[in-house]
């Protein structure tokens, strides 16, 4: 069951286009418990959280706002995997 979009819409008026200060962060939480439950878990301050919640809205199952920043609880099936956030570099 999808979220209420009107969550959606106020992420997306308050960290859409936001950068963040200098202490901005995302965090991916990804561990065994979670692999079992199906989930991820994401933090993610300004423009990071307004990315996360347009690509990936359906799979999201949980949001808690809290200040400047916004966990998500997301279903596995729209996460690669961690691996694919570094490039192959070669020597």
């Amino acid at each position: 069951k999808m979220l209420d979009r009107k969550i959606y819409n106020k992420i997306m008026r308050k960290f859409k286009g936001k950068g963040g200060g200098p202490e901005a962060e995302t965090i991916l939480l990804d561990n065994k418990q979670e692999e079992k439950e199906g989930v991820v878990t994401v933090y993610a301050h300004g423009k990071n959280a307004a990315k996360i919640a347009t690509r990936c809205w359906p799979a999201i199952t949980k949001v808690r706002i809290e200040g400047d920043a916004v966990f998500f609880t997301i279903e596995r099936r729209a996460f690669r995997g961690i691996h694919t956030a570094f490039k192959i570099v070669r020597e």
